[in-house]
């Protein structure tokens, strides 16, 4: 449905090439656990390494530190070092910086600023490689990062180094940080707000940092506020029969204030939503038919609705023009506009309308309508005062000189004033203002101070309240969904609100922001986001699960709530692509989405669902759809305040949600989870995630996850939406290491043995408790015998029993209370065998021969387990007298054999029957 975007491409400034000094981190001390450590230049001594450019490569003093402190430069100014090169792999020549490290480091996560310095090869991408330079050992290369370059040339780099189990980091090793490419230096920012770069040991991916306005100072990233109203709010998801709206990439959506009905443009598809009063509401969708626009092929389909008369357009680009018509009856019959004013631009119209501002002349209707577009070097907006029939000319409202090509979809506040939002406005995110009411004035551009851009991506969206405040949701340098508001067109601005933080598992990824708003501090931001971090353009690679989520405020934006609008049904899987010509298969969603108010105030997003059917549930049945899609609100508090009590609370409202599963495991043994949720809504599903892995399952059952030390997180989900509740838990894997204690000491079959269990923490490999006591082994029978707890283990309740089996074959084996700890040790057994002591070789016929046996020389009899006397006494001879036996001394006894007639040899055998049984044979030669 799209063109080929222009694309514009300004070389990097070629700087200076000046001897880069290794930075080092000499007074840093090894840094603790998921401490976060910010680089520093040296002495803190500024002045000499600050520069005005992020394009001007400064040179890193000596002495350069990391600590726990935050940046303490001035807002637009940095301290920045260059490097020439990583040389040779896993030497780490010219380093940025080198970091001391020691003990046990299992990752590193970054959040750094850098960029090639434009000196080198511009690849679109800056990297960073890193390498363990360990004093007499062998340097150990570590995973390089990346991240594309925005449109200034630099890179937010974000992401978690592994570092191998089981590095030996001796005192004095170091991780060095360098460019990765040594044609290509790469210039560090650090210690500046605009441009901190952080690192932290021993942790979770970490989160991007701030990028504050400069004011006012805070940085405006506010914690989960709670639901707003009686209840939280919700979605119901509407998708038309298969006659209509099956190829709905870029919708329109409007409804007439005056029927209540929704409006969608869907390609060529015009279509009238209406819906009843039951909950949820039953939607019935017909199609408009009749408009000119439809016999003809669209470079790009429009709609607009006006909020208050309900006139709908419907408006097909065609080149520098568009052909445009407008409807008074929800569709049912057409009018033919003059489509655009002209000069027009040959791409991404939009229309949009509201009241005339003071001082309007010549209007012949009650609302003002524009039609705006851009085409590769200057963008146009056009006013019609006769409600769309006809339009004046097309006023510039910024050239490429000042944005990108691309703008978003233009409104009109309840004050006449109009506004077009672009992505990257010398990067950052650019709204276009028009307060002359005639458009005869050149309009105004202004900028969001502490925005940023992450190209390439869709376009920004603003809307204003009824008090007047603006708010923009746009995508960040980082991919993740923002906010912001003004109270006065502009000029002044609240610091941006990182909308991923307010959602479960975050948003690591978005798409396509949507902005309405309705009364005084009332007003919703819809996008479409993923968990999933890494380069959503990427068909080959990304794999991440979009949905529907919607952001509402009823204070200002002072605190927004996240409600999921697709919980169970993704909208997309895989990559999204916003390139234009150049996608392939992934730009079925095309542009952009729409979202309005019905007339209570209900917000209506319409999208493109591009996972259906079996995609739904399977990822590999990815059908790449564009099915048309209203997600209607169903509850909780809309946009206009008069009908606040018309809504009950979310049938999805969990008053509590407890994680009742295990929070410690054996490594390497699949964790079971569960929670007990207390939800209205039955039908809702609970999600775990741990280590990266996440497992939804319905309420009341049980998943499992690999066993991995970290933070559980549990959220319940609604059928609706996210409910706002949910818990965390820490997680610890064990491995289970069971000897006899002590150590040097060799266990004995059948003897009651002292034996310890430990069990070690697998992210540390610390001792964390044990068990000691006494069990007794035996050589063929398994049993338990109870042990003392010395210290329980983390998460676990009790200790329970040792099992100690099967030691014939020279193993123990220990399993606690629950089966979370298990464990296997090799112990020599020394069994014990009944024999013959210094039995006679030879005997006379007729004559009494004695016998004694005896346990293995040198133990005890007290030691042995049941043996007290020998049971049975056999030989081979026929007439030989076998009598019981005559004496028994602790676990020695005495035995008289009279032999029969009968030469040769007799084998005599005796017998313990006693659990468990031994036996002893030996032989004897007969004479006389």
């Amino acid at each position: 449905m799209r063109l080929s975007r222009p694309v514009l491409l300004i070389g990097a400034a070629v700087t200076a090439l000046g001897v880069a000094v290794p930075m080092s981190a000499s007074a840093a001390s090894a840094p603790a656990p998921a401490t976060t450590l910010y680089f520093h230049s040296a002495n803190g001594s500024y002045a000499a390494d600050v520069v005005a450019s992020p394009n001007t490569p400064g040179t890193a003093p000596q002495g350069a530190t990391l600590s726990a402190a935050g940046p303490q430069y001035p807002e637009g100014s940095y301290a920045s070092a260059t490097t020439y090169g990583l040389g040779l792999r896993g030497t780490a020549t010219l380093p940025l910086f080198s970091i001391p490290v020691t003990g046990s480091v299992s990752t590193a996560c970054f959040d750094v600023w850098a960029s090639p310095d434009g000196s080198g090869n511009v690849l679109g991408t800056a990297t960073l490689a890193f390498s363990l330079v360990r004093p007499g050992l062998t340097a150990v290369a570590l995973p390089p990062l990346e991240a594309p370059i925005d449109d200034a040339f630099v890179a937010h780099i974000v992401g978690q180094v592994d570092v191998p189990a089981g590095t030996e980091l001796p005192a004095g090793s170091t991780l060095q940080v360098a460019g990765a490419y040594s044609d290509d230096p790469t210039e560090f920012y650090y210690d500046s707000p605009d441009k901190a770069s952080r690192v932290t040991f021993n942790c979770a991916a970490v989160a991007p940092s701030e990028s504050p306005s400069p004011a006012p100072t805070s940085t405006g990233s506010p914690a989960p506020a709670p639901a707003p109203g009686p209840g939280a709010v919700s979605f119901t998801n509407y998708t038309p029969p298969p006659s209509m709206g099956q190829s709905a990439g870029e919708p329109s959506l409007g409804v007439n204030p005056k029927t209540n009905a929704a409006i969608m443009q869907a390609g060529f598809d015009t279509m009238r939503v209406t819906f009843d009063e039951a909950s949820p509401a039953n939607a019935t969708w017909a199609l408009s038919e009749g408009q000119t626009t439809a016999q003809l092929v669209s470079l790009d389909p429009i709609g607009y609705v006006d909020r208050v008369t309900g006139r709908a357009f419907d408006s097909q680009l065609v080149g520098a023009c568009s052909l445009t018509e407008y409807s008074d009856d929800d569709g049912r019959t057409w009018t033919p506009s003059q489509g655009c004013g002209l000069p027009a631009g040959a791409d991404h119209q939009t229309l949009g309308g509201g009241p005339f501002g003071a001082g309007v002349t010549g209007a012949t209707y009650s609302r003002a309508v524009y039609y705006c577009s851009q085409s590769a070097a200057t963008a146009f907006c056009a006013l019609s005062r006769d409600g769309g029939v006809t339009f004046g000319e097309g006023t510039p409202i910024y050239t490429i000189a000042d944005c990108g090509g691309l703008h978003g979809h233009v409104r009109v506040a309840p004050d006449g004033t109009a506004y077009v939002p672009n992505k990257s406005c010398g990067g950052k995110v650019g709204i276009a203002v028009q307060q002359d009411a005639n458009n005869l004035t050149p309009w105004v551009l202004r900028t969001i101070p502490d925005s940023s851009h992450k190209a390439p991506g869709s376009d920004p969206s603003v809307d204003v309240d009824k008090a007047g405040r603006m708010y923009v949701g746009y995508r960040d340098g980082n991919g993740q969904p923002r906010v912001a508001t003004s109270p006065d067109r502009g000029i002044t601005w609240t610091p941006s609100t990182r909308i991923s933080d307010l959602v479960p598992g975050g948003i690591r990824n978005m798409q396509f922001s949507e902005v309405v708003a309705g009364d005084a501090g009332r007003a919703a931001f819809a996008f479409v986001g993923t968990p999933t971090a890494g380069d959503d353009q990427n068909i080959s690679t990304f794999t991440g699960a979009w949905h529907m989520y919607v952001a509402m405020t009823y204070d200002s934006g002072q605190t927004w709530t996240v409600a999921d609008a697709t919980p169970t049904d993704p909208v997309q899987r895989g990559s999204i692509c916003t390139g234009g010509t150049t996608c392939g298969a992934d730009r079925n969603l095309l542009d952009f989405n729409d979202i309005t108010l019905d007339n209570k105030g209900r917000v209506l997003v319409g999208y493109a669902d591009g996972c259906t059917g079996a995609c739904v549930s399977n990822p590999a049945q990815n059908n790449r759809a564009a099915l048309a899609t209203i997600a209607r609100q169903s509850s909780g508090k809309t946009l206009l305040a008069a009908f606040d009590g018309e809504f009950a609370p979310a049938p999805d409202v969990v008053t509590t949600t407890t994680y009742t599963g295990a929070t410690s495991a054996r490594s390497g043994t699949p964790l079971t989870v569960s929670a007990a949720v207390t939800p209205a809504d039955a039908a809702g599903q609970v999600r775990y995630t741990l280590a990266g892995q996440t497992v939804t399952a319905p309420v009341g059952s049980s998943a499992t996850l690999p066993a991995a030390p970290g933070t559980l997180t549990v959220s319940y989900l609604g059928s609706k939406g996210f409910a706002p509740s949910g818990t965390s838990a820490a997680v610890t894997t064990y491995d289970v290491r069971l000897q006899p204690s002590p150590s040097s000491a060799t266990p004995v079959s059948g003897a009651t043995t002292p034996v310890t269990v430990t069990a070690y923490r697998t992210d540390t490999n610390a001792v964390d408790s044990t068990w000691t006591g006494t069990a007794t082994l035996t050589a063929s029978d398994t049993h338990a015998s109870g042990l003392s707890c010395a210290a329980a283990v983390a998460g676990v309740a009790s200790c329970g029993s040792v099992v100690l089996g099967d030691l014939g074959g020279q193993l123990l084996t220990a399993a606690s209370d629950g089966g979370y700890l298990s464990g296997t040790a090799p112990v020599t057994v020394q069994p014990t065998e009944l024999r013959f002591v210094n039995p006679p070789t030879t005997a006379k016929r007729g004559a009494a021969t004695t016998y004694t046996t005896a346990p293995v020389a040198g133990v005890s009899g007290a030691l042995l387990d049941g043996y007290s006397s020998v049971q049975a006494l056999s030989t081979n001879g026929k007439a030989d007298s076998v009598p019981a036996p005559q004496s028994c001394s602790g676990s020695t006894c005495t035995l008289t054999v009279t032999f029969g007639k009968g030469g040769g040899s007799r084998t005599i055998t005796v017998q313990d029957t006693s659990t468990p049984s031994r036996s002893a044979s030996t032989s004897t030669k007969i004479q006389g």
